[in-house]
């Protein structure tokens, strides 16, 4: 999993310990957390866009492709909306849950 400016967000210890107590290889559980990496960044982008006014999406993307791993991303945020990080937050804490209800199944 690459870095992004989100990182600092993202707590996969719940998401690992279930994937170890259902017993899953190393392998899978790898496989896993990789369709998650990329269901969070999903949500986590939705999230930012519903924040930022509609001019200013193209400006982030490209300022996110090209350095992904800077935390200033998230910081412009707070400029648009005070309750930003925690609704990025919440955007990687619910698709961690529709993960962990999916495993549970």
């Amino acid at each position: 999993m690459s870095q992004v400016f989100y990182d600092q967000l993202v707590d996969l210890t719940p998401v690992k310990e279930v994937l170890e107590a259902h017993g899953l290889s190393e392998r899978e559980q790898a496989a896993v957390l990789h369709e998650l990496d990329g269901a969070v960044h999903h949500a986590v982008v939705e999230c930012v866009l519903d924040i930022l006014p509609t001019h200013e999406h193209e400006t982030f993307l490209e300022s996110v492709s090209a350095a992904p791993h800077d935390v200033r991303h998230l910081d412009s945020l707070t400029k648009h909306a005070a309750d930003a990080r925690d609704r990025v937050r919440r955007a990687i804490s619910a698709t961690h849950q529709r993960f962990l209800d999916a495993i549970h199944r």
